[in-house]
């Protein structure tokens, strides 16, 4: 804390979390926001993309709708799969895509 207020580097350490209470408060709330994303998954910074696509993981397979409403971003993240860096493919493979697709099958057998 610096003169009471959060500093900007605490506060950037917790826009996902920031991110992923607004998807379950209120997810239109994030139309301007989640574009922006893309961004992040391309960032030199490994970390930033692996949180990156840990957070669109969650927000995708949360809520199977927000594929087609932010398909390019789906398709962002899906790109991914080329990244350089071994541990974001991984996080995809173990992490992400698992729970979007269970999430979709799930979805498509209520139906």
């Amino acid at each position: 804390m610096v003169d009471g207020q959060n500093s900007e580097s605490e506060l950037a350490d917790r826009t996902h979390e920031v991110i992923l209470a607004l998807d379950k408060i209120e997810p239109s709330l994030l139309t301007f926001v989640l574009p922006n994303m893309a961004a992040q998954l391309k960032i030199e910074d490994v970390e930033t993309r692996l949180a990156a696509v840990k957070l669109l993981g969650t927000i995708f397979s949360s809520r199977p709708e927000s594929i087609d409403q932010y398909y390019q971003l789906f398709r962002d993240f899906l790109a991914r799969f080329r990244d350089s860096e071994a541990r974001v493919r991984i996080s995809l493979i173990k992490d992400a895509i698992p729970r979007v697709l269970l999430k979709s099958n799930k979805e498509q057998k209520e139906q």
